[in-house]
């Protein structure tokens, strides 16, 4: 059949990363499935919500809206612009209850200064991704906006390695954390030593888990050096 296989790749996904050299990243159909239902459960989403996604549906962050509004059979809405107006006009009329953006689309609708033109009842999660979404910039549009921020963070080679819960309290949602892995994930963080560091410290991030991608397309020896191994252990 014309079906993919659990573990077939589906998606290929761009990354410059820390490197700056171009990688395409494969994303097996198993793992978005996965992604997306982890992340529905964790921000708890049903198919009676609205999800819009306001942010390149081709990165992260709108990749992650989009899969977990599939997992959840939920509507989905997405932004004609990234113009401020635009997006609270459409959030407005589809009475969006999941917002998924990243911060510098956030902080644009922040320089508005009147928010309260547009209905925002319907609102009750901002998520957002891609890059680090500042504490302050968090608490103003917690405040503003009137629904809970409910940042993640993740990469294109592992997906989303973590996600906050709406039930995280306000220090953890709006202090500049990323949250937890998503069940049956594992993160953690080592020291030049190969050694777990203690918080607080600095060190280099590992993951591993079914939401992970599975490798740099037709570079194997890239893929070694960045997953550590080729195919399961």
């Amino acid at each position: 059949g014309d079906d993919f296989e659990p573990w077939e790749v589906s998606l290929i996904s761009v990354s410059s990363g820390s490197t700056g050299a171009p990688k395409l990243c494969e994303w097996p159909e198993a793992a978005q499935l996965l992604t997306g239902r982890g992340l529905a459960e964790r921000l708890e989403i049903s198919s009676q919500d609205v999800v819009g996604i306001f942010c390149p549906l081709g990165g992260g962050a709108g990749a992650m809206g989009w899969l977990a509004g599939v997992a959840a059979g939920a509507r989905m809405v997405l932004g004609e612009s990234f113009h401020a107006e635009e997006i609270l006009g459409a959030m407005e009329r589809e009475r969006v209850s999941l917002m998924c953006t990243v911060p510098s689309i956030l902080l644009r609708i922040l320089d508005l200064p009147d928010l309260s033109r547009w209905n925002l009842n319907a609102l009750r999660l901002i998520r957002t991704g891609t890059a680090a979404l500042l504490p302050a910039t968090a608490r103003e549009a917690e405040k503003r906006m009137g629904a809970k921020i409910v940042p993640a963070a993740g990469s294109m080679e592992a997906i989303t390695f973590t996600q906050t819960s709406p039930h995280d309290p306000p220090e953890i949602r709006l202090g500049g954390f990323a949250g937890k892995p998503l069940p049956g994930g594992e993160v953690r963080i080592i020291g030049g030593d190969g050694v777990t560091v203690g918080p607080g410290q600095v060190g280099e991030l590992e993951m591993r888990g079914a939401y992970t991608g599975s490798g740099y397309f037709r570079d194997p020896e890239a893929t070694q050096a960045a997953w550590g191994t080729l195919g399961p252990e």
